[in-house]
């Protein structure tokens, strides 16, 4: 892993962005914007130095984006059907940033 953690460095390397983005699930739920892993992997994938642009300009000034925040609430049946749990779904593009 080469993970910068020094105060001096603390930006995301574009191999740390593409294994955040490589490992992740395809099947998780998408949040509200509609934007699952496989939409998300294109984009990044395509567009890599953009979005590392981006994620370390939010690193940078210790930014996370409000709408990378909103989420979606699910309610899902607990076992034995009688009550329901809920579950919130968060955009996958802020999750990125969170995982790094």
């Amino acid at each position: 892993n080469d993970r910068h953690t020094s105060p001096d460095d603390p930006c995301m390397t574009k191999s740390e962005l593409l294994y955040i983005v490589r490992n992740a699930k395809d099947r998780k739920a998408p949040g509200h914007d509609g934007i699952g892993w496989p939409i998300a992997k294109r984009m990044i994938t395509r567009n890599t130095k953009w979005w590392l642009d981006l994620y370390n300009v939010c690193v940078t000034l210790g930014h996370f984006p409000e709408v990378w925040k909103v989420a979606k609430i699910v309610w899902l049946p607990k076992p034995g059907g009688k009550s329901m749990r809920p579950i919130s779904l968060l955009p996958v593009l802020g999750k990125v940033l969170d995982k790094w």
